[in-house]
């Protein structure tokens, strides 16, 4: 019988343990049995099944801080225009984002997030991160305005994957921060923002700036101001 393949008798022999023969051609008849070949392809089956899910929490997860990276990016950079607005004096309704009023508690937290891309209650922007023609984010934005303090606002910004909204059919998509952690899921990102910020902005080359400010800080109800406030 002729001899088996060079590296079927490397296999047979590592397979076995044998190192008896280890530098030496193996005899023709050695080889893997029946049974060794099952239970070789039990063993990477199983190593295979016990890795793959760990693989793909991995990748999942990984996409997820990406993604939330970039969504807070977004917000970050959403605020800094408006704020360079606010410093300019260019606070025309056609740059900002809407003025809400008559928000419960003047709080941006109490508004509603969008329902829709046509959603014209607060200011929706659709954010293609890659340059691939495709739309990965929707960004909104908004401005509360304070009851009793003049030119200052609290400003709302909160980024959601750009499907979440485009594929909505109900209500209003939830407010509160997605969860970020290990996950092997799409997780709650599908619904919830992934990046929400609360800031406050003010028009601060005005005059009556401070007095605004204290107006808008003040917790007595008797606000101690300088003289020249109005």
């Amino acid at each position: 019988m002729k001899g088996k393949p060079a590296c079927q008798r490397l296999f047979t022999q590592l397979c076995r343990g044998d190192s008896r023969n280890s530098g030496q051609t193996l005899s023709g008849e050695e080889g893997l049995t029946l049974i060794e070949c099952i239970m070789a392809i039990v063993v990477i089956g199983l190593t295979g099944a016990a890795v793959a899910p760990m693989m793909l929490v991995s990748v999942a997860t990984r996409v997820q801080s990406q993604k939330t990276e970039q969504a807070l990016e977004l917000a970050q950079s959403e605020i800094d225009s408006v704020r360079v607005l606010f410093e300019q004096g260019e606070v025309t309704p056609a740059l900002l984002p809407p003025v809400l009023t008559g928000v419960a508690g003047d709080r941006a937290p109490n508004v509603a997030g969008p329902i829709s891309l046509a959603d014209t209650a607060t200011r929706i922007q659709e954010v293609d991160v890659n340059n691939d023609t495709t739309q990965d984010f929707v960004v909104q934005s908004f401005l509360v305005a304070k009851t009793g303090a003049a030119d200052t606002y609290e400003m709302g910004v909160r980024v959601y994957e750009h499907r979440a909204v485009a594929d909505n059919s109900g209500g209003a998509l939830a407010t509160d921060e997605a969860r970020v952690g290990m996950t092997g899921s799409e997780g709650d990102r599908t619904e919830k923002p992934l990046s929400v910020v609360y800031t406050n902005v003010a028009l601060t080359e005005q005059s009556e700036s401070l007095c605004n400010l204290i107006d808008y800080t003040d917790t007595t109800g008797t606000p101690v101001k300088p003289p020249s406030c109005s």
